[in-house]
């Protein structure tokens, strides 16, 4: 028979373990050190720039634009093994493929180059680089990627109908 002292050690124990063994999805930490929340399903962002940014690597900065928050190490520029481009849709918009919001900037650097970088650069290394801050003209999110095509994608804005879509800027 254990002693209550054992007994309590023993469910100490057992506790620890399991607790760090639980399959939970945790948030992600942003290079700010930003808690982003758990892990969510990914949505369909598109976008429309004021300039031609596709090849170019995007980061997302504070609210108020004076520092980046998060940006991609150089082996997170690939999407499914390619490089995490946008994918052009009708009428200029894009779809995003790399992980952005309505605090996107776009930096010098295409996906290629930094891909090639021996390390990835800090934020402050970064944030000399960029090229435009505010370089949206119109971004929604479309709703679960799971749920929609590139094709009603497309059909929605060849109609100018985004009514089904969120609104990000």
């Amino acid at each position: 028979m254990l002693s209550r002292s054992k007994l309590i050690f023993v469910l100490i124990a057992l506790f620890l373990v399991f607790s760090m063994c639980c399959p939970c999805k945790k948030g992600s930490v942003t290079k700010a050190g930003n808690v982003t929340g758990v892990a969510a399903l990914p949505h369909t962002i598109i976008y429309k720039t004021k300039g031609e940014y596709s090849i170019l690597v995007p980061v997302i900065l504070s609210e108020d634009k004076k520092e980046i928050v998060s940006f991609p190490g150089v082996n997170d520029v690939y999407y499914q093994g390619k490089l995490a481009l946008p994918t052009l849709l009708s009428n200029s918009f894009w779809l995003d493929n790399r992980g952005i919001n309505e605090n996107v900037a776009f930096i010098s650097l295409t996906y290629l180059q930094y891909s090639q970088l021996k390390i990835t650069p800090t934020g402050k290394e970064l944030y000399r680089l960029i090229i435009d801050k505010n370089p949206l003209l119109q971004m929604y999110d479309c709703g679960l990627k799971t749920k929609i095509t590139i094709e009603q994608i497309n059909n929605a804005i060849e109609k100018g109908d985004f009514s089904a879509f969120k609104r990000l800027k």
